[in-house]
C-alpha cells in the first residue's frame, strides 16, 4: 500500500516531467492485477506508449492551432473525380514532405474555386501531422502586415517571423495588381525564405501573367527565379466547385459562365 506521502511525490514527479496520460492512467492500471516485475514492466511500457501517443496528438492539435488554418481540410476530403484532368499521382506523392526537407516551393495555379486552397491547407495539416510546422495567411493580409512592419521599422523582425515556421501558405496571389512597394515587400519575403523553407502559395495567374500583376519585368523575373529555383508547379484546369454545388442547390442556372 502507498502512503500519502509517496502518491503525493510519484504525483509530482509524474508532472514535473510532465506524464500527464501516465499520472491520469496509473491507478487504474495499478489496481487491475498483483504485479510481478515483468508484469509491471509490461504495463508501465504501455503506460509509455500511452504518454507518447498523447504527447503526439497534444503537439499536432497545438501546430494546427498555431497555424491558422481558416478550415481543416485533408487529401482525403478532396473530390479528384471533380477535376479529372489533373495529376492525382503527382498531387499525392507531394504528402510524403520530402518537399519540407527540399525546401521546395509548391505553385498552385488556376481559376476561383477550383480546390487549390483545398490543396494547400491539406498539404500544411498534413505538414503538421508529421512534426512540422505550419502558417497560413492570405496574400493580402500579408502585405498589409509587412507594410504595417516597415511602417513602424520593425520590417526585418516581420520577415524573419514569417521565416519561422518549416512552411509559409500563401494564398490567393494575383486578384489584385502590385504597386512597386508591395512588390519589393513580396520579393523580400520570398528571398529570405529562399533556400530556407518552403512556400505553397496559390494564385489565379499563370507565371506569363506575373508581368502584368508586378510593376515591373524584372521585380516579376525576380520573385519567378527564386520561387521556381526549386519548386514543383500544379496547374488545375477545371470546373469551380463553389459554382458546382450553387447550381446544384438552385442559385444558378448551368448555362452561367464559368
Amino acid at each position: 500500500m502507498t502512503t500519502p506521502l509517496l502518491e503525493e511525490s510519484l504525483n509530482v514527479n509524474l508532472r514535473k516531467l510532465e506524464l500527464l496520460q501516465l499520472e491520469r492512467r496509473l491507478d487504474s492500471i495499478l489496481e487491475e492485477q498483483d504485479f510481478s516485475k515483468k508484469i509491471f514492466k509490461e504495463q508501465l511500457n504501455i503506460l509509455l506508449e500511452e504518454e507518447v501517443v498523447f504527447r503526439q496528438e497534444r503537439a499536432i492539435k497545438m501546430r494546427l492551432k498555431l497555424a491558422k488554418f481558416p478550415v481543416l481540410k485533408t487529401i482525403d476530403n478532396f473530390d479528384f473525380s471533380f477535376q479529372p484532368d489533373m495529376d492525382k499521382e503527382g498531387i499525392t506523392s507531394l504528402f510524403s514532405l520530402k518537399f519540407i526537407e527540399e525546401k521546395s516551393n509548391i505553385i498552385l495555379i488556376g481559376p476561383s474555386g477550383v480546390g487549390k486552397t483545398h490543396l494547400a491547407i491539406a498539404l500544411g495539416v498534413a505538414s503538421c501531422q508529421g512534426g512540422y510546422t505550419c502558417y497560413f495567411i492570405s496574400f493580402q493580409t500579408l502585405l498589409e502586415n509587412l507594410r504595417k512592419a516597415e511602417e513602424q521599422n520593425r520590417l526585418r523582425r516581420k520577415l524573419l517571423t514569417y521565416c519561422k515556421p518549416h512552411v509559409l501558405i500563401i494564398d490567393e496571389l494575383g486578384y489584385l495588381p502590385l504597386n512597386r512597394n508591395d512588390a519589393n515587400l513580396f520579393f523580400q519575403l520570398v528571398s529570405a525564405r529562399y533556400e530556407n523553407g518552403p512556400i505553397i502559395l496559390t494564385s489565379n495567374k499563370s507565371y506569363i501573367d506575373w508581368g502584368n500583376l508586378f510593376p515591373d519585368e524584372g521585380i516579376a523575373s525576380a520573385v519567378l527565379d527564386r520561387m521556381l529555383h526549386y519548386s514543383k508547379t500544379i496547374k488545375i484546369h477545371g470546373q469551380s466547385f463553389r459554382l458546382a454545388m450553387k447550381r446544384k442547390m438552385g442559385l444558378f442556372h448551368h448555362n452561367v459562365d464559368q
